[in-house]
């Protein structure tokens, strides 16, 4: 993991739809957020198993979300440790979510979640 695309930047969408353009020996960032996202889950005790071949972006959120609901984490003590655990702010994920309509507020909390277990991947990358 030595090169990631400029015009990418931290964008999971961008990431997930370009990686079949990149050469595999150079960006495996996308299979490597998806490990890092459930090492963190697992960290705080939640089972949590992505596919092994990477998903398209939004079928990646509708799985996070759709695990999100059945384990019944939004709103529990839990998802605050989970947050700890992702190293996200708690007061910043509360105002988005605040912000988010009722039925959308799972999927804008998976969306958090790829983008900070991508970025650690990323700068892993980078400083390794």
């Amino acid at each position: 993991m030595t090169s990631f695309p400029e015009k990418s930047r931290f964008d999971p969408p961008a990431v997930f739809a370009e990686r079949e353009k990149i050469p595999q020996e150079k960006n495996d960032f996308a299979t490597a957020t998806l490990r890092q996202l459930e090492k963190d889950f697992a960290l705080q005790g939640l089972q949590i198993t992505l596919p092994e071949a990477v998903p398209p972006y939004g079928e990646l959120l509708d799985m996070i979300a759709d695990f999100l609901d059945r384990e019944q984490i939004a709103g529990s003590k839990v998802l605050i440790r989970l947050l700890y655990q992702l190293d996200m702010d708690e007061a910043k994920m509360r105002a988005l979510l605040a912000e988010t309509p009722a039925e959308n507020t799972l999927h804008a909390l998976a969306d958090q979640m790829v983008r900070r277990c991508l970025a650690k991947v990323i700068t892993r990358a980078k400083f390794s």
